[in-house]
């Protein structure tokens, strides 16, 4: 869920012992675009759901950071000594990227002051030495996640054509340039399930292309296709909603078109 690896690989990878320095298992990933991110996390079981973390369980994955930057720090028994092999290499990789996660199967989200006080932490532990990102997961993130592999049924999105026209009357295509503004609009309401066929799902999530799709569509949108170099979209089937406005169902993949004249250019297919 976190890194994109299998369920076997993400099994091998668990340290939950005792000596364990507050890691109870990790993940690495080798990016496509960038360099490689590893993934810290400290996990809690709550029968009940009523866990919660606090600054106590921050303190502690945030000092396991510190030690396996380190390596020596670690406690001779703890279990992910037993994977200096796979991590040390990653840790010394130039611009690499930790995640920090505190997992849960309790429903109650940290508080913003544990959100902030992580990030903190992490700045007092690093500085500006490394990339570290900070996540948290509770239950509900788990079932949505499980709900999502079952039924990608994906969204229907409405939005207006800056201009369209046909394009194959075999396949019954239609060629069109929606705003990144209304992109942006649409990832704000939907996120992942906006694309839940996109082919970049295939790549790392933490690739810096994607992170850049999203980034830029939520914070630039004005330079969208400038920065991607020209995008392209997909989805099953359009409709005409009057004028020039459309439904669009399941818009199902987003791809890099560097050299393409019109960077505006949206694909929308029927199925």
């Amino acid at each position: 869920m976190l890194s994109g690896i299998s369920e076997e690989q993400a099994a091998k990878w668990v340290t939950d012992r005792t000596n364990d320095d507050g890691i109870d298992g990790f993940a690495k990933t080798e990016c496509q675009s960038g360099p490689p991110v590893l993934y810290l996390v400290q996990a809690k079981w709550s029968a009940e759901g009523k866990y919660n973390f606090g600054q106590d369980d921050v303190r502690t994955l945030v000092d396991g950071l510190k030690k396996v930057r380190t390596w020596e720090d670690l406690h001779p028994r703890n279990p992910i000594r037993a994977f200096k092999g796979e991590i040390w290499p990653v840790v010394k990789t130039p611009d690499m990227k930790f995640v920090l996660a505190w997992v849960t199967s309790g429903q109650h989200k940290p508080s913003p002051g544990v959100v902030e006080y992580a990030k903190q932490q992490v700045r007092n532990a690093v500085g500006d030495d490394v990339i570290v990102e900070t996540r948290f997961l509770v239950l509900e993130d788990f079932t949505r996640e499980l709900l999502r592999g079952v039924t990608r049924a994906g969204v229907e999105v409405t939005g207006e054509f800056i201009h369209s026209r046909g394009t194959d009357t075999q396949t019954q295509s239609l060629q069109g340039a929606i705003s990144a503004n209304v992109l942006g609009d649409w990832y704000r309401q939907h996120k992942e399930r906006l694309l839940d066929d996109n082919v970049r799902g295939a790549l790392s999530p933490d690739s810096r292309v994607n992170a850049e799709i999203v980034r830029t569509l939520l914070e630039d949108p004005r330079n969208f296709c400038g920065c991607g170099d020209g995008q392209g979209g997909g989805a099953h089937t359009v409709h005409q909603a009057g004028g020039p406005r459309a439904r669009v169902r399941r818009p199902d993949h987003v791809h890099e078109q560097p050299g393409e004249p019109d960077h505006r250019a949206r694909h929308a297919r029927h199925g």
